[in-house]
């Protein structure tokens, strides 16, 4: 991949968030994150990964006003851009964070159990060496 394309990706995705904070005043996007934005290798198409906090209304609600928005947003991009073609965009929820929160919540389940099977085993361990003493001296 090269430089240029690398570069061209964060600046697309700072100037959409700047965007998003400053400039946008639609109720439904809500709290949007932009987590990652990727460019077709003509530059023509640009696919921004986005991210909500809230529930399944709040995202279904935000992807609706970022499409709504696509055509406004490119506009102000083309402004603030010094390229010969602006890329059109495409808005897609990026789900990797919730599924990374769910994992680290399944990976402390697993930890919890193994902990608690663990001290099970110690404890009936000592259990037994007691029993062991106890019939040793009588």
């Amino acid at each position: 991949m090269s430089i240029r394309k690398i570069r061209l990706e964060q600046t697309i995705q700072n100037e959409i968030s700047q965007m998003l904070l400053k400039e946008l005043r639609d109720p439904r996007i809500g709290f949007c994150t932009i987590t990652q934005v990727r460019l077709s290798q003509d530059y023509k198409f640009a696919s921004v990964y986005v991210s909500f906090l809230g529930g399944p209304n709040a995202i279904e609600d935000g992807m609706k006003g970022l499409q709504s928005a696509s055509k406004h947003i490119q506009a102000m991009l083309a402004r603030k851009l010094n390229i010969k073609f602006t890329p059109y965009l495409r808005f897609i929820y990026d789900d990797s964070l919730v599924k990374g929160v769910a994992m680290v919540e399944k990976l402390n389940e697993l930890e919890a159990e193994e902990e608690a099977s663990s001290s099970d085993q110690s404890s009936s361990s000592q259990d037994q060496e007691n029993e062991k003493d106890a019939f040793a001296g009588s």
